[in-house]
């Protein structure tokens, strides 16, 4: 659907307009440049539905603006905006971004982008409206997009009875499973290797889950930059044999893989050159809970099936000690915690027992896939 406003200048301009769907949450996004279109798909992949129109409301409206004056705009915003009035905003956005806090006017809040890309963030809560400026001859920064627009499908999601969770989520042999733990337990690894075998992904860092209709849980998908270090590539025989140095010097993350931050980041499009097949998901159901416990000194992978009741406490534990982080605008957390409650609540009945199992794994060639099969196969 393509829309005609007319602007403080008297030019009519072109306004591309998208509606993001992910259950029953949509977020419109907008931007007034030709050419726009194939990058919404690209970052959003196979984990949310791009609509030209929707019957429900956005829960927030995503503008991406480029400015022919982005110089002047900048400097009025810095003279307007006080920064003394920011305490809400952080000095940390997710990506290793390096911002200036520009500051608070009224109730709307402004941030500077400095590092790696240049713009701003206007954030005005009371109207529901983010707007992502930039120079007109400058291209939008993918990554952010992608913050922006599935930052707020998660704060919708928390008045939807949504939970974040930081964990992977992938679908093998027709069931899903979270995998949860610390830095560099293997939860990555493990689940790049579930994929190479057939599996699917829902989220390769956090997903959102919520008590079903059917006594399980419901996971639906938080569309995210897939990142992953050199060893677990190199660890991976269908990966080691796609992704290498030669895009070391990639610098578009529309060509993908792009090595940023130590890590080899891609979006779905790029992960299913590399894969061979479609390979993301919007949604499913969690059949179990797995902690990966890598052990460089593994010989061979052990599935252990946790205590009753273990699963949940130690998915709940993850869900309060180990939040995505969520200060990077000033948005009001209420309805976050009424959902972890809830779900606690859900999670301390008899009827929410949920399979877990701790993975005890090594190199490639510990991992016991027979018995990992059975696991899955038995849930």
């Amino acid at each position: 659907m393509v829309k005609h406003r007319r602007m403080a200048s008297g030019d009519a301009l072109s306004l591309e307009r998208w509606w993001v769907v992910r259950g029953p949450v949509a977020v419109s996004v907008e931007c007034p440049r030709p050419g726009f279109a194939p990058l919404l798909p690209h970052v959003l992949g196979n984990h949310a539905t791009l609509s030209r129109d929707t019957g429900a409301p956005a829960a927030w409206t995503i503008a991406i603006t480029p400015m022919q004056d982005y110089a002047r705009q900048r400097e009025q915003f810095a003279a307007k905006f006080r920064t003394d009035a920011a305490d809400g905003l952080s000095d940390y956005w997710r990506g290793d971004f390096e911002i200036r806090r520009l500051g608070r006017f009224g109730a709307a809040y402004a941030v500077r982008h400095v590092v790696p890309f240049e713009g701003i963030t206007l954030f005005e809560p009371t109207s529901r409206r983010i707007s992502y400026m930039l120079s007109d001859n400058e291209a939008p920064y993918l990554p952010h997009i992608e913050h922006l627009v599935t930052y707020v499908m998660r704060v919708a999601g928390w008045t939807q009875r949504f939970v974040d969770v930081h964990a992977a989520f992938v679908r093998y042999r027709g069931k899903g499973a979270t995998l949860i733990g610390p830095r560099q337990a293997g939860k990555t690894s493990l689940a790049m290797h579930l994929l190479a075998r057939g599996g699917e992904l829902l989220g390769s860092d956090m997903a959102q889950i919520r008590p079903g209709a059917d006594g399980r849980l419901d996971a639906v998908s938080i569309p995210h930059l897939c990142r992953i270090t050199r060893e677990t590539i190199q660890d991976n025989t269908v990966l080691a044999t796609v992704i290498g140095s030669a895009f070391d010097g990639n610098r578009d993350y529309r060509d993908g893989p792009l090595f940023s931050y130590g890590k080899y980041e891609m979006y779905d499009p790029a992960l299913e050159r590399v894969l061979g097949r479609r390979v993301g998901i919007s949604a499913m159901a969690l059949d179990a809970v797995l902690f990966p416990r890598f052990d460089r000194q593994a010989e061979r992978s052990s599935v252990v099936p946790a205590e009753s009741g273990d699963g949940a406490r130690r998915l709940m534990d993850s869900i309060r000690f180990d939040r995505p982080l969520a200060d990077w605008l000033p948005f009001e957390l209420s309805d976050r915690e009424r959902a972890e409650v809830g779900l606690e609540r859900w999670l301390s009945q008899d009827r929410a027992s949920i399979p877990a199992f701790d993975v005890h794994f090594g190199r490639e060639p510990s991992l016991d896939w027979e018995r990992i099969d059975a696991v899955f196969d038995g849930l």
